[in-house]
């Protein structure tokens, strides 16, 4: 049975496709969007780990995909200096010396789960990263 906050959840998703399936027709509108604004909207019943604000939360959940501050202040409709505060706030606050410190925690915590697209980005990096570092490290023939 869903409790009250997972059936608002169900429902923001619900509207947002209704809104979405209107929003195909509004030039400038990205139905997609909608339904991740809808989807990335995050109650909290509970106070959340760290003593993170819903807002840090949603930036944080934005800056593990690896948007930049001024893609997440274009998102969230939000100035980028806003944005570097709120990702301050929350490296402070977790403890984290960087973003992908904060990531690892949030994930470690079950705060943040990777979806399997995540998961793939970062071992590509990871191995483009790794081929980067054996060319730098490899003594020049």
């Amino acid at each position: 049975m869903l409790d009250h906050h997972q059936i608002a959840a169900a429902t923001r998703i619900g509207m947002s496709l209704l809104v979405a399936d209107e929003a195909i027709d509004v030039p400038g509108l990205d139905p997609a969007e909608v339904v991740r604004q809808a989807v990335l909207v995050h109650e909290a019943p509970v106070p959340l780990p760290y003593g993170l604000s819903p807002r840090e939360l949603e930036v944080l959940t934005r800056a593990a995909t690896g948007q930049t501050n001024q893609a997440i202040a274009q998102a969230l409709f939000l100035s980028p200096r806003t944005v570097h505060t709120h990702v301050e706030h929350l490296l402070r606050k977790t403890g984290a010396a960087s973003r992908a410190e904060a990531t690892a925690l949030a994930v470690r915590g079950g705060l943040l789960r990777p979806t399997a697209a995540d998961v793939e980005r970062f071992v590509e990096r990871t191995v483009e990263r790794t081929q980067e570092t054996t060319r730098r490290l490899s003594p020049v023939q």
